[in-house]
């Protein structure tokens, strides 16, 4: 590996988006996605949740789903970036053009696209197993009371 040709590449990078001005009207975009996935996220995985426990008449299994890091950690990314965007669109009174503004812009473009990565390769896959993979849900529960014996 040529650290050389690594460190061009990453600095290639940081001059295009310093470069780059983010226009103000995509973090109101970026608002409107997330909270989009919120209204996706939530009913959908109380749906299914509620289904399993009714399926197999427990409780345990919907806790141990709402106790996963990925279903809580969602909604909590969800929210704080909205609240960074919406932040930004109203109370940086700098113009768009300075180093603060752009900086923030881009950590919430880029938590943006970490949310939605995560969303789609961590949470969705997991709704899905739940809802689909009985052998999956009964592993999960026989590791949790092997680990609460231990």
């Amino acid at each position: 590996m040529n650290w050389d040709n690594v460190i061009e590449f990453i600095s290639n990078i940081y001059f295009f988006l310093k470069a780059f001005n983010p226009s103000p009207t995509f973090l109101s975009n970026i608002a409107a996605i997330e909270a989009v996935i919120i209204a996706i996220a939530i009913p959908l995985s109380l749906e299914i949740v509620s289904k399993i426990s009714e399926r197999y008449q427990s409780e345990i299994i919907s806790k141990k789903f709402f106790q996963s890091c990925t279903v809580t950690l969602l909604p909590k990314l969800l929210v704080l970036n909205i609240i960074v965007a919406v932040s930004l669109i109203f109370f940086v009174k700098e113009s768009p053009s300075s180093v603060l503004w752009k900086n923030l812009a881009w950590i919430t473009f880029f938590l943006f696209l970490f949310i939605v990565l995560f969303f789609t390769f961590a949470f969705i896959p997991r709704v899905m197993r739940y809802m689909r993979d009985t052998k999956f849900i009964l592993k999960e529960l026989f590791n949790d009371t092997e680990k609460f014996f231990k």
